[in-house]
Parts: C-alpha cells; sequence; structure tokens
C-alpha cells in the first residue's frame, strides 16, 4: 500500500510538471515567427547579403496548429523545419541529436508520446529532413541517443510509470531493453548519457525526495551522488560533452545548475531551464527566464539571444561533424 501511495504521489508530481509544460506555451513565452513561410524559417544577411552556410547544430521544438521540429546554425541562423506534426497533434518534444550528427530523435507523433527518428542533411547549402520513422509506441521520459560503448547508437528512455531505464535500437524493429529498474515505490527521471555512454545520470523519487544518481551501465549498478541535502533537486540533466569533465547541468524551479559528479559540489549560472552543453563545454544553450532560447558562455558569464521562443533546445555533440 505505501509503495502504490508514494507511485500515485510522484505521478502527481509528474502531472504538474506536464502542465507546465503546456504553462510554457502560453502567452508568457515568445513565439516564434515566419513558421508558415516555407521550410527555410530566417536565414540571416538581410540587404541581399548572402547568410552563412547551413550548419545544423542546434535542434528545437516550436508550437502551432502544425508544430515542428526545428535546427539551427549555433548563432541561431539557418532555423529549419526537419519535421512537422499532423495538425492538432501534440507538440514533438525532447529532441536529441544522433553522435553523428546526423540524425534526431524525439517524442512524437499524433499523440506527442511516440518515439521517433529523422534524418537531417545538407543538400546544396540547405538543411533538409527525411526518412522520418517510428521507433516505438509509447514513451514518457526521454530520448536520449547515446553517444558510445556498450549501447552506442542505442535511444535511451523511460515509459510510465517511470519505473525503469530502457534502452532501444535508434533502427527500426528494434526490441527495448531494461538496464535498471528502481527499488519499488520509487521513480525515475531525466537521464542522461556520460560521454562514453558508460554512465548513466538520473534522478530517483522515493516519496520523500530526490536522490541524484548514476547508473554504471555495465554493472547496472547505482550509485548516490553527494549533494549538499540543502540543494533543490528534480529537474532536466545535461552530462558535459568531454571526457575529463565529470560535471552535470540540471535545472529546477526556473534556474540552472552544475554540480561536479566526485564532490558533489553545485554551482548556480542563471535563471533558465532545458540545458544543452556545447561540443567543447565552453557553452550551454538552455531556455531563460523571458523563454528565449540563448547560449550561456561559462568564461564571461555573457548569454546571447539565439531564438525568441522554442523549447526543448539540444545541441549536438560532434564538432566538426563527419
Amino acid at each position: 500500500m505505501k509503495a502504490t501511495l508514494k507511485i500515485i504521489s510522484a505521478l502527481l508530481i509528474l502531472f504538474a510538471v506536464a502542465l507546465t509544460g503546456c504553462s510554457e506555451r502560453g502567452s508568457n513565452f515568445a513565439q516564434p515567427t515566419g513558421i508558415e513561410q516555407g521550410d527555410l524559417i530566417l536565414k540571416k544577411g538581410g540587404g541581399g547579403k548572402p547568410g552563412p552556410p547551413a550548419d545544423p547544430a542546434i535542434a528545437y521544438t516550436i508550437t502551432g496548429t502544425v508544430s515542428h521540429v526545428i535546427v539551427m546554425n549555433d548563432d541561431g541562423s539557418n532555423r529549419t523545419k526537419v519535421y512537422s506534426t499532423p495538425r492538432f497533434a501534440i507538440p514533438p518534444s525532447n529532441p536529441t541529436w544522433s553522435p553523428d550528427g546526423g540524425s534526431i530523435a524525439f517524442k512524437g507523433g499524433r499523440s506527442g508520446s511516440e518515439l521517433w527518428r529523422v534524418d537531417v542533411v545538407v543538400v546544396d547549402g540547405e538543411v533538409e529532413g527525411e526518412n522520418s520513422t517510428q521507433l516505438l509506441d509509447n514513451i514518457l521520459g526521454g530520448p536520449e541517443w547515446s553517444p558510445g560503448g556498450l549501447h552506442g547508437g542505442d535511444i535511451l528512455f523511460t515509459r510510465s510509470p517511470q519505473t525503469q531505464l530502457e534502452v532501444i535500437s535508434a533502427l527500426p524493429g528494434g526490441t527495448p531493453e531494461v538496464l535498471y529498474t528502481a527499488e519499488p515505490g520509487n521513480v525515475v527521471w531525466y537521464p542522461a548519457w556520460s560521454p562514453g555512454g558508460d554512465r548513466i545520470a538520473f534522478m530517483e523519487w522515493d516519496g520523500d525526495g530526490f536522490q541524484f544518481m548514476i547508473l554504471d551501465v555495465a554493472s547496472g549498478e547505482a550509485s548516490t551522488i553527494p549533494v549538499d541535502e540543502s540543494l533543490p533537486l528534480g529537474g532536466m540533466i545535461d552530462w558535459a560533452r568531454t571526457r575529463s569533465q565529470d560535471e552535470l547541468a540540471y535545472d529546477v524551479g526556473g534556474k540552472l545548475y552544475t554540480v561536479d559528479i566526485a564532490s558533489g559540489n553545485a554551482k548556480f549560472l542563471l535563471d533558465g531551464k532545458r540545458p544543452s552543453w556545447s561540443p567543447d563545454d565552453s557553452q550551454l544553450v538552455c531556455i531563460d527566464a523571458r523563454g528565449s532560447i540563448v547560449s550561456y558562455e561559462f568564461a564571461t558569464g555573457k548569454t546571447t539571444k539565439l531564438v525568441g521562443g522554442g523549447y526543448w533546445p539540444d545541441w549536438r555533440r560532434c564538432d566538426p561533424c563527419p
């Protein structure tokens, strides 16, 4: 009975988070313009000047009667639709780049909870989305594309009631494999791969609060990151890209933090959410307090606006990409 109550409590929190996600689509967030004017939304270079070449580095989503997965250069230029939903479908979410930067997996379809992938190619200097494919009927958390290791090329996700971490091949016809099962009554949230694909960071809710966890993929053993008990937990996680930097970025309550895995030491960065590291770890892309997608530079603390609306930004890992 106690375990059942804990799961119900956790699912109520998940419902509240979903409502928060819906509120992001309201008037408090600036909406991108020009989304009905063709596949190319914006290419910098006014007055007849040529824009920069297409180099899709950041994926994100926008919502509307028809919603889209968008890619853009890391300066915000060449914003291009690579996937569009059916009319009045639930908007896509959680885009995640493949290790080679050639494809994106995301939650999509009419229900907004199907696992999809789409290939992203540059043809004659222009970006195109090709071969959109459904991989799984129903997921809840994720997806997160593995950068390598035992499950290199596989996609990490969770399904209701959020008690297991699972992976599936990025190729059609795959069968899900369970990597981790939470303690009875517990719920797992927001998994993120390490750069080598040998570990997974995630949050685990035990009915009383969140624990910051690290799963060793080979052994299946999970350990707790020793963070200060006063530190707020519970949001999206992204692992720094370089192997020498065992550091995570995460959001909670509209604020972004980084945390060192070994020591548990945390640092507040800025008001924002949905962090994603740049390939060299010098920057993050995130959503700021005004709802804009911005880049944050660690060396200077400077933020640069990339687009005035959008959700779920994800920076590809490779730079340059093959």
